[in-house]
């Protein structure tokens, strides 16, 4: 974000009616004077060149309407917030008990309790109001996923109907980016990309590709912060088990599968009942987001535990220790009802449908 030009948006969907305490994001700011000192005093594990620079920048948060058109509605300002990058980091550590030792990547905004409607899309834009932003700026971060997998979270769509939604995301929650201080967007891949050193957009091929929101959000001062998707990254991979139960209802699960990087591939996918014993396989299964029917499907009842594994290589999204914080230490740890095994609070991309 070393450009006024530059406008970075997620558009987002709360499922429910709710208010807006508070907006919390990723952003990265090593590479700022403040983070190359901490880093040197031992107070947090890197400060890498290339995220950020000088003082690290100013950041203006606004909560905006949506066009009919999908890109946000720079006119229809519900609520606005402007603080220095790393004020806000310190705070945003403070407020959620980062440990020292620890850095953290969400930063909150302060919105006063705006009434927000479920169902209905609203974006938040960030803008780096410096006034030299091309020696003071920070950078955004964003989960990435191969541009083909993204479905309509890597588009410009408003169809709640949409399929192919990933993440636990709705079909309408994407990041829009401008190069022109909002006359025009592009969306999912294209983020990021410009005319300033460092700017690029994401690949056609790899899976360095479309950007994904990466949000959560408080309702009051004292509630905590919910996420409709907390982890980031897909940098992790490997062959995993994944835990699920006990089941809070009956089910009969018919189709599995899991998300490959590049040049792997998921395998078989087996699905089996802990409880009953009854294992349901997969066809070999290839790269990118791939599933087929198991055969036989596996049935589960209410409080039973199934486990899904496979032969080959998925990609793991990653809870580290900030977002545990962030987002309650048991709803992403070993004790939660979907657990990845050997990685705790992290989320192997392994899955089981009805």
């Amino acid at each position: 974000m070393n450009s006024p030009r530059y406008l970075y948006a997620q558009r987002f969907v709360i499922d429910r009616d709710t208010t807006l305490h508070r907006f919390i994001s990723g952003f990265n700011l090593e590479g700022s004077r403040a983070f190359d000192s901490l880093h040197r005093r031992g107070l947090i594990p890197s400060s890498r060149a290339g995220y950020a620079r000088g003082s690290g920048g100013i950041i203006r948060a606004r909560l905006v309407r949506v066009r009919k058109d999908g890109t946000p509605d720079l006119r229809s300002v519900l609520a606005r917030e402007t603080v220095g990058a790393v004020r806000r980091w310190r705070q945003s550590r403070a407020a959620f008990d980062i440990p020292r030792g620890f850095g953290t990547m969400l930063l909150y905004f302060d919105f006063g309790r705006v009434p927000i409607q479920g169902g209905v899309p609203y974006a938040i834009v960030f803008q780096n109001r410096d006034r030299r932003p091309q020696r003071n700026w920070f950078s955004e971060n964003s989960p990435v996923v191969r541009a083909t997998e993204a479905g309509p979270n890597g588009r410009n769509t408003l169809d709640p109907a949409a399929r192919g939604a990933i993440a636990g995301l709705d079909p309408r929650e994407a990041v829009a980016w401008s190069v022109n201080r909002g006359r025009s967007w592009v969306w999912g891949r294209r983020v990021g990309e410009g005319d300033t050193p460092g700017a690029y957009a994401g690949s056609t091929t790899s899976d360095d590709g479309a950007r994904l929101p990466w949000y959560g959000w408080q309702s009051s001062p004292r509630a905590t912060p919910q996420s409709n998707q907390p982890w980031y990254a897909y940098r992790g991979q490997g062959n995993y088990r994944v835990r699920v139960g006990p089941a809070a209802t009956s089910r009969l699960l018919a189709r599995a599968g899991g998300y490959a990087p590049l040049g792997r591939e998921v395998g078989v996918v087996r699905v089996r009942n802990l409880q009953t014993g009854v294992v349901g396989r997969t066809l070999g299964l290839g790269s990118g987001i791939a599933g087929s029917g198991l055969w036989p499907p596996v049935r589960v009842a209410a409080g039973q535990t199934y486990e899904i594994s496979h032969t080959g290589t998925v990609l793991r999204q990653e809870g580290d220790e900030f977002i545990r914080r962030t987002f309650g230490a048991a709803a992403l740890s070993a004790g939660g009802t979907i657990r990845t095994l050997g990685a705790p609070g992290d989320r192997a991309q392994l899955f089981a449908l009805p």
